[in-house]
């Protein structure tokens, strides 16, 4: 479902809205901008739904909640619970378990 595309907006066949992404190549200017750069290389950011700690290299997704931005890793269980979660939160229903 998640493509990597420099500057792009990519539409998954499947989803009716389109996917913002970002190509690896960016992705630390990403994470500066967002101030998340120097929390990863310390360790100190930890995915939203598995508690792992996330570096540069595992970032699998980013999200706006409220006033924030939440880090999910890139293992794939935790990217079915964001799609899950974000269906649920804007109403599509979705399947599988439940997020936060």
């Amino acid at each position: 479902m998640f493509q990597r595309m420099r500057g792009a907006r990519v539409r998954d066949r499947r989803a009716e809205e389109p996917v913002d992404a970002v190509h690896d190549v960016d992705l630390g200017k990403l994470l500066d901008s967002l101030g998340l750069s120097e929390a990863l290389e310390q360790g100190s950011v930890r995915c939203e739904f598995c508690d792992h700690v996330v570096t540069s290299d595992t970032v699998g997704a980013l999200y706006p909640r409220g006033e924030a931005v939440r880090v999910v890793c890139d293992r794939p269980h935790c990217m079915a619970r964001l799609v899950t979660d974000l269906n649920q939160r804007d109403g599509g229903g979705g399947s599988g378990e439940s997020g936060r």
